[in-house]
């Protein structure tokens, strides 16, 4: 189900998808949209409550029995829109940062000098897992150290699969610089 948020002017900001056991708990509020792009709200809840701000996503695992107080709630699929139950978990800081997702075009990967570095953060140390001639390698470096490193909550690249032809080009391409 999908519940409309408003601009601060009133109009429709976008659609936020719920489950439909949430949707009738959730639609008496007048949601707005939040400046890091979660819904709010404000009011009393759970009922009795002081009347204060809430997060669309906060009220969920409130609703499916959960204390939130001391935890931040983590959207797997990083879409704030998509507040559906099982897409939301409780997680410490050290949690939410692992699913984080990256400024740049890949994550974990960075262009210096001509070539693809990779890296990763273990614990607030950096590990520098190489350097790379072409993208995918890093990409691929790096989403298997996350999925080692931080398991469920690793943000992947998730690059499709090379086709054989592009490979075979890379091939090409890699013969001719070992010829010079």
């Amino acid at each position: 189900m999908f519940l409309s948020v408003q601009t601060p002017s009133g109009g429709i900001d976008s659609q936020f998808i719920v489950d439909g056991d949430d949707y009738d708990a959730l639609v008496v509020y007048r949601w707005k949209s939040h400046p890091k792009g979660y819904a709010q709200t404000w009011g009393a809840f759970p009922e009795g409550a002081k009347p204060t701000t809430h997060l669309l996503h906060r009220m969920v695992m409130q609703l499916h029995g959960h204390d939130i107080d001391g935890w931040l709630i983590d959207h797997e699929d990083r879409n704030r829109k998509n507040n559906r139950y099982k897409n939301l978990r409780l997680v410490d800081i050290k949690q939410s940062n692992q699913n984080r997702s990256s400024q740049s075009k890949y994550k974990g990967v960075s262009h210096v000098g001509g070539k693809w570095i990779a890296s990763i953060d273990v614990d607030g140390e950096h590990i520098r897992l190489g350097s790379f001639e072409f993208a995918d390698d890093a990409c691929e470096a790096y989403d298997n150290a996350a999925k080692k490193m931080h398991g469920d909550y690793a943000c992947l690249n998730n690059l499709a699969p090379v086709p054989q032809e592009l490979s075979a080009y890379q091939q090409y391409l890699n013969s001719l610089k070992e010829r010079g």
